[in-house]
């Protein structure tokens, strides 16, 4: 039985002495990552108690793993196939109702949305916080899309402004469509959902080569470093079926908008698609993550 850090008091209540829970495990990824990390996978000296690198192969179990020939893939993580897809389709539901522009595009690679944020495990990934699903939330496509007009939408030839770097000076447009801190835009971005729910995790590295330059204060980027690779899990190009992974996107316009600005739909919709094909979104995307390819309405 795998030992789990948790307060006294917890494990009294359910039964779980000496910090030790049962062996069956949620069909939440999102769970497991958040509640059920075993003691081995985030205290280095349990695993070396047990000679195995406890990250690397927690997180191998939850995505799909290289065989003997090198190219033959398996998923380990056996997530609700039945509940993934109920969940895009109550999805796929109310954007149709609340009549949203709908597309939906391919990860040209990989994809890894929130790798930064706070975890024990030092690395993260979003997840919708009640099927798991590996979601592109829509407050990112919103920033990412408003990045994208205020960048690269500067006009041509006479009318042609400098990008803007900042929301004060964005055009009246951007402004409108996007909306400020007093003000709500005129469009909404919904959270993107993966196809059918069908997304497949796999293991990931980075490695930094200057540890200690990182941690310590006193030391200097030298070459006499360590490097120690991390391991994280990203969404993978195919899926268990071999499909490419594909995303569907939504933006709908708020009510009331006035007449003369029904058009900002397209225009935000249109900066969106741009954005996801050039600029990428989540982490990493200097490494090529993040980019998205074969746009299309739905």
């Amino acid at each position: 039985m795998k030992k789990y850090y948790l307060p006294k008091m917890t494990a009294a209540i359910f039964g779980w002495y000496e910090q030790t829970r049962p062996p069956e495990q949620p069909q939440n990824i999102g769970l497991l990552l958040d509640k059920y990390i075993p003691a081995e996978v985030i205290n280095k000296q349990e695993a070396e108690d047990q000679k195995k690198d406890g990250r690397t192969n927690w997180l191998r179990k939850m995505g799909k793993v290289p065989q003997n020939d090198g190219q033959t893939r398996e998923k380990g993580y056996q997530y609700d196939d039945e509940l993934a897809w109920a969940a895009y389709h109550r999805w796929y539901s109310y954007t149709r109702a609340l009549h949203a522009s709908r597309f939906s595009a391919e990860i040209d690679w990989r994809l890894i949305v929130g790798l930064g944020g706070n975890s024990v495990l030092e690395t993260d990934i979003t997840l919708h916080h009640l099927y798991g699903l590996p979601i592109i939330p829509g407050s990112a496509l919103k920033g990412l899309a408003r990045t994208y007009a205020a960048m690269e939408d500067v006009g041509d030839g006479d009318d042609r402004r400098k990008p803007s770097t900042a929301i004060d000076t964005d055009t009246d447009d951007i402004q409108r469509i996007f909306g400020m801190t007093h003000k709500q835009g005129t469009v909404i971005f919904f959270d993107a959902f993966p196809k059918d729910g069908q997304a497949t995790f796999v293991l990931d590295i980075m490695n930094p080569h200057y540890p200690d330059y990182y941690q310590q204060k006193d030391k200097a980027p030298t070459n006499d470093q360590n490097p120690r690779p991390i391991t994280f899990l990203v969404v993978d190009q195919k899926t268990t079926s071999g499909q490419n992974t594909t995303y569907m996107f939504a933006l709908a316009l708020c009510q009331g908008v006035e007449e003369k600005h029904q058009d900002d739909l397209t225009r935000a919709k249109t900066w969106l698609c741009k954005a996801l094909e050039n600029y990428g979104v989540g982490g990493k995307t200097s490494a090529g993550y993040g980019y998205f390819k074969d746009i299309g309405d739905v």
